[in-house]
């Protein structure tokens, strides 16, 4: 009789036969709960139900196997930092353009959408995306003449509405 193995990673090894699996109790790649697949019906069952792989006196499962596991698939661990770090850089460009726009059709809009960018930028740099920094400077500068439109507009339509008064 023949089991596959289904392995901590969630990969499908073998078949194995008894004598195989016997073995990779030894080496410590099956524990008493790992889930074998019987290769002919493909039922599912706990190693520890599999007879004679699983004597109960013949190892000591108080303490961790001492040989490596399966052999594991490569995998990436990506940083929630970095993955946070990438977000508030999208936020923030977002908040840029948005603000861009504000600039020609309403100021306080991008005195807004600006500010946003800044701190946007600055979260980013914070959790290790260091292409934020040129955008926050680009968003500082904006942000000053943003400022100066408005104040300037201001300032106009002021000038404009006291000399309809007259």
């Amino acid at each position: 009789m023949s089991y596959n193995v289904r392995g901590a990673d969630g990969r499908i090894y073998g078949p194995a036969d008894l004598d195989t699996l016997v073995r990779w109790k030894q080496e410590g790649r099956i524990l008493p709960d790992t889930i074998l697949i019987d290769s002919s019906t493909g039922t599912e069952l706990r190693a520890q139900q599999v007879p004679s792989l699983f004597d109960p006196v013949s190892h000591d499962w108080s303490r961790p196997p001492s040989a490596s596991p399966y052999p594991r698939a490569q995998q990436t661990f990506y940083s929630p930092a970095g993955i946070l770090g990438e977000q508030a850089l999208r936020t923030a460009w977002t908040y840029f353009w948005i603000g861009l726009v504000g600039l020609f059709c309403c100021a306080p809009l991008a005195i807004i959408m600006y500010a946003l960018a800044i701190g946007q930028a600055n979260k980013a740099m914070a959790m290790g995306a260091p292409s934020a920094s040129g955008l926050r400077t680009a968003s500082v500068i904006l942000l000053i003449i943003s400022i100066a439109w408005f104040v300037l507009a201001f300032f106009v339509r002021a000038a404009y509405l006291s000399r309809m008064a007259f």
